[in-house]
């Protein structure tokens, strides 16, 4: 809590980050869902054994769109709260060990541009 407190700035950037670039998936896949959905059930099966005749094709569309924002919501908030416990171990780990003993990994580091660390 207190590291959080201390890095207010941060934790407020990497949050508008984190749910922009989440944000613009989940209307990527909601359109994508929502364009196929339309492109299956606006087709019409001409057969002369098998016709079938939807009067309400929007229903199935609007079960597609909102399934498929129920399902991204879960699933991209568990993506976030991904990013925000890597972020507070980077802050432990920043916060609790000197620039020679980092416990991250080297990408990390050079993702942060701490140089003068050697792991």
């Amino acid at each position: 809590s207190d590291i959080l407190s201390r890095n207010g700035k941060k934790l407020c950037n990497i949050q508008r980050v984190t749910t922009l670039i989440l944000f613009t998936g989940k209307v990527f896949i909601v359109g994508l869902v929502a364009s196929a959905s339309f492109a299956t059930s606006s087709t019409q099966v001409n057969n002369s054994s098998l016709h079938i005749q939807q009067i309400y094709q929007i229903v199935p569309i609007l079960i597609c769109i909102l399934g498929s924002v129920a399902i991204t919501s879960f699933l991209f908030s568990l993506y976030a709260m991904a990013v925000d416990t890597i972020y507070v171990c980077i802050l432990e780990d920043l916060d609790k060990h000197d620039e020679a003993t980092y416990c991250m990994i080297a990408d990390m580091v050079k993702i942060l541009q701490l140089e003068n660390a050697s792991i």
